[in-house]
């Protein structure tokens, strides 16, 4: 576990009051860089931990499976070609009917990384 202290950025507001009595907060601080996609930081953990544990979820014996960085990237690369070999493209739609597990994690993650929107459906 880390000690490390949390930082945070500091608390700086700036507000513009309109005549209408509508109030816009912004805040002045500029954004930095920052990954837009929840899939783009898969391959640069990958790269830079490839052992390090992705995802964990308890088997049938009471015991863990898991899949590393490196693991789950070289798979979700592995399906989306899957899914574009099948002929899927950037726009088209995808059902995934599963429960939470790391096969539902590596699909996911591979038809977002092709562009493929994604429909999630729990079979609860």
């Amino acid at each position: 576990m880390s000690t490390k202290p949390l930082t945070f950025a500091p608390r700086e507001l700036s507000v513009e009051r309109r005549i209408d009595g509508t109030l816009v907060l912004r805040s002045p601080l500029e954004l930095g860089p920052c990954d837009w996609r929840v899939t783009d930081f898969l391959p640069r953990w990958a790269a830079a931990a490839p052992q390090r544990i992705f995802l964990a979820q308890r088997n049938a014996k009471g015991g863990w499976d898991e899949i590393t960085y490196g693991e789950a990237w070289s798979q979700v690369q592995a399906v989306g070609q899957s899914l574009i070999d099948m002929g899927a493209k950037p726009a088209d739609r995808l059902a995934v009917l599963s429960g939470n597990s790391i096969e539902n994690a590596v699909i996911s993650f591979a038809a977002m990384s092709i562009g493929v929107i994604l429909a999630p459906i729990s079979p609860n």
